[in-house]
């Protein structure tokens, strides 16, 4: 499918900025794209992802797989994911809404409670007020302004007036739940963007993963006739034309992917791609040219000989390319299945935490212990994901490669797993993303 390209002018942090964008979605998410001659305040390849609170684009120019993950941040932070968690602000406003609506129906009959019941109601609403004076959305911020005021049963005429209290308490009921909805909103806007990246990423790994299989090299369950070692080895000159179709092809496939942390990679890909068609392909074709028209003895020889020197040259490139590709795959891995699922669950175990110290009336301020006790299994199934794919990197080589990405990606996964061990989390995290960049 045809991406669509789009020359806009957006509101950044960094003031308008007009370029050329492809469009994931026109209202949500856009990659930034580089235009000859024309300089720009953000990477090229950045992802553009529109904040409605804000009213501007916000900018990520660590890429694609940094972006999709903070998407699945707002989600969490937002509200349960994948079942009922003690975290997220939709169950922290349901929460205040219990509260407050179980002391506007005790107030109606306080006296008849026993005292334990009317300290237990009083107690939770005060939590909540004090819970609310840090906030500083607006709805919330006047929801606050009310319950202060249904605290205090008399009125401003001195009169004892709980009716007039329990009002001002509803109408701070009501701006809690105006709030819910518009969380709600969001949510159901960043569910749609993150998908949209999700997609994208997918997208970029089917790419990845369909050359590697035409290289020769093993992906997936397909297992088409149709690679090019398959191919070269054909004496007929139609095979050898597929073989510069399906490079030309890949070619043009390689230079629709434009977010980062591909273009580095994909560049190269495409120089590579461009000397198996120009280098090898073509001179195949005009050796088995050659040899087609009758060409014998010492000619046939020379003929021959070329195309034998083709091959060779054909596969020691594609070796090299089949190399890279499953270290790039093995990046797709360490990103989608180690990198964000930790970073989720650190948030997870930090809203928790916050929730029970809220709850409990202490502050929630500085940064927050993360021990794997709290969600042992979690940080277990992290643990064997780490220790597989370091197994599996130790297994691949990288001796082909103009950069060698083996050694620093198994130093820093060995921290990663120590610091793991540890209990120090934050740094485990930081060194799966140090071994991620040197792929």
């Amino acid at each position: 499918m045809p991406q669509e390209i789009r020359t806009l002018e957006i509101a950044t942090k960094a003031g308008p900025l007009k370029a050329k964008y492809e469009i994931l979605d026109p209202k949500r998410v856009m990659i930034l794209i580089a235009k000859r001659g024309m300089e720009l305040p953000f990477h090229p390849g950045s992802m553009m992802v529109f904040n409605r609170a804000r009213g501007i684009w916000t900018v990520n120019e660590n890429g694609l797989f940094s972006a999709w993950r903070a998407g699945g941040h707002i989600k969490h932070n937002g509200g349960a994911v994948n079942g009922v968690r003690d975290s997220g602000e939709l169950l922290e406003l349901f929460r205040y809404t219990r509260d407050a609506r179980e002391f506007v129906y005790a107030r109606f009959d306080m006296d008849s409670l026993p005292v334990r019941v009317q300290t237990m109601h009083i107690q939770a609403f005060d939590r909540l007020v004090h819970a609310l004076r840090k906030k500083t959305n607006v709805q919330k911020v006047i929801a606050l302004m009310n319950f202060e005021r249904a605290r205090q049963p008399v009125d401003s005429l001195g009169r004892n007036n709980p009716s007039a209290a329990n009002m001002a308490a509803g109408a701070g009921i009501g701006r809690l739940l105006e709030r819910r909805a518009d969380v709600k909103h969001i949510l159901s806007r960043v569910n749609v963007r993150t998908f949209r990246m999700w997609k994208e990423l997918k997208r970029i790994e089917r790419c990845y993963r369909e050359l590697l299989r035409l290289l020769g090299g093993r992906s997936g369950k397909s297992r088409s006739v149709e690679t090019l070692p398959v191919l070269a080895a054909s004496d007929v000159a139609m095979d050898w034309k597929l073989i510069e179709v399906i490079l030309e092809e890949q070619m043009e496939v390689f230079c629709g992917i434009r977010a980062q942390p591909f273009r580095k990679n994909k560049f190269q890909l495409a120089r590579d791609l461009r000397v198996l068609r120009d280098a090898f392909a073509r001179d195949g074709i005009r050796s088995i040219e050659n040899l087609r028209r009758g060409a014998s003895g010492s000619d046939a020889e020379k003929y021959r000989s070329e195309l034998d020197v083709t091959r060779r040259g054909m596969e020691a490139r594609m070796a090299v390319m089949r190399q890279g590709i499953t270290w790039m795959l093995a990046k797709f891995h360490l990103e989608i299945k180690i990198i964000a699922p930790l970073s989720w669950l650190m948030a997870d175990v930090r809203a928790d935490q916050s929730v029970m110290l809220r709850a409990n009336g202490q502050p929630t301020r500085g940064e927050l212990e993360i021990h794997s006790s709290m969600q042992p299994a979690r940080f277990q199934s992290i643990r064997e994901r780490a220790d597989q794919f370091m197994d599996r990197a130790s297994q691949r080589n990288d001796g082909l490669l103009r950069t060698r990405v083996k050694k620093n990606v198994l130093a820093h996964m060995e921290e990663a797993r120590l610091c793991m061990k540890q209990e120090d989390w934050e740094r485990a995290k930081e060194e799966l993303e140090f071994a991620s960049s040197y792929i």
